[in-house]
């Protein structure tokens, strides 16, 4: 009796041992297919997937296609073409979830934020840099005074009196002059700042900060760029027709 029972005991450890072989061999054939399947359509296009990866990136954060290297895709059987846009679709779709996608996308709109204007200058500001600027003058005038120079030291008698002139006028805290110089930084700041703020608003219209909504955006670019084959615009049908053959560009979210 226990000798039939460890003979069963055997048979069935025999029977599991070579089940889990053959799940273990089937495992590996699958890998190894789905390795093969993977970056066959890379090798159909003459890229190496870096390169590729490299291309969808700038398609989808600068905005145009990339296909510089693709030396083989004008080679690819006419048969295959639907199957290799397909696989490339399914790539980009999984590629722009990647930590290395969003780490390039986030750089590059840090990049492109427009930096807000300096603040206008006071009438202190304004002031200060016009008294500054005319003392240095008229210390350079002093010099050339000393000047064995006989036309430096014309310049000099010439200019110092002007210079003196414009000196009490900048000094004078009632001074007409700076009052405009200031009324015209506070102008051209609030000028500034306007296209500042059209240009910000731009800016997050075009990057914004959910990278979902910028790979929507650059699917609708796509979509209008391939809807206008040949100069002529694609009927609504044949649209609709584009999206559902092509995975990436039925979803607006990249999800």
């Amino acid at each position: 009796m226990e000798q039939r029972l460890l003979k069963f005991l055997l048979i069935q450890l025999k029977v599991a041992a070579g089940l889990l072989l053959l799940g273990l061999l089937c495992l590996l054939l699958f890998s190894f297919t789905s390795a093969k399947l993977v970056d066959d359509f890379w090798t159909q296009l003459g890229l190496s997937k870096a390169r590729g990866s490299e291309h969808i990136s700038t398609a989808f954060v600068q905005g145009y296609l990339d296909h510089y290297g693709a030396k083989n895709a004008k080679n690819i059987a006419v048969g295959n073409r639907s199957q290799v846009v397909t696989d490339l679709g399914n790539y980009a779709r999984q590629y722009v979830k990647t930590d290395d996608f969003l780490h390039a996308y986030r750089t590059s709109r840090e990049q492109l934020m427009p930096l807000p204007p300096p603040a206008a200058k006071t009438i202190e500001m304004v002031r200060a840099e016009l008294v500054g600027s005319v003392n240095q003058s008229i210390k350079t005038m002093d010099e050339f005074l000393k000047s064995p120079n006989a036309d430096l030291k014309k310049m000099a008698q010439d200019a110092l009196p002007g210079l003196k002139k414009q000196l009490k006028e900048y000094a004078d805290p009632n001074s007409a002059l700076i009052k405009l110089m200031a009324d015209g930084e506070k102008m051209n700041f609030e000028t500034q700042t306007q296209r500042y703020l059209a240009q910000l608003a731009q800016w997050e219209k075009e990057q914004p900060a959910d990278p979902k909504l910028l790979i929507r955006n650059r699917l609708r670019e796509f979509l209008e760029h391939v809807s206008h084959r040949n100069g002529k615009k694609l009927s609504v049908p044949a649209k609709r027709l584009l999206l559902l053959r092509d995975p990436l560009l039925r979803t607006g979210s990249g999800n």
